[in-house]
């Protein structure tokens, strides 16, 4: 199992270093500089946008604090379901001629087929959240949008 976990890790943290870093760099000046040029031109164009932007602005903020403290757990727990599949990998190629001697191929399969289960109902716990912020946040940008 510990074999799992390390090579789980490594493999993650290669990966976010390769793919996640650059593109959430990019992701955040590209979204910082849309939403302050947004609210330049909507703060010239109607001044009374800021009365209803400030009280948006905190309920935005209480919103991700919860999402914050939620997603991370549900990280943890994908990435805990994670190890498991790594290491009966692991453990399956380094026994693989007793697995085959013993004809325990299909015994493996299901195991191997339980711990991709276990590890799809995490990261659809995770989907699901990050689905929930997204509704909650358009719904209340609409919502300040049609108060202007």
């Amino acid at each position: 199992m510990q074999v799992g976990r390390i090579v789980n890790r490594f493999t993650s943290d290669v990966g976010s270093i390769d793919q996640s870093v650059i593109q959430q760099w990019a992701g955040l000046s590209d979204q910082l500089m849309t939403t302050i040029v947004g609210l330049a031109i909507s703060s010239l164009a109607t001044p009374f946008i800021w009365v209803a932007a400030v009280p948006v602005f905190i309920v935005f903020w209480n919103i991700q604090q919860m999402y914050r403290k939620t997603a991370r757990e549900l990280k943890r727990l994908s990435s805990i379901q994670r190890s498991p599949i790594f290491a009966h990998f692991n453990e399956t190629i380094q026994t693989l001629t007793t697995v085959r001697a013993f004809h325990q191929q299909e015994r493996l399969i299901d195991v191997n087929n339980m711990n991709n289960d276990k590890f799809g109902r995490a990261m659809m716990a995770q989907n699901v959240c990050f689905r929930w912020l997204s509704i909650r946040l358009n719904s209340m940008s609409t919502g300040l949008t049609s108060l202007v």
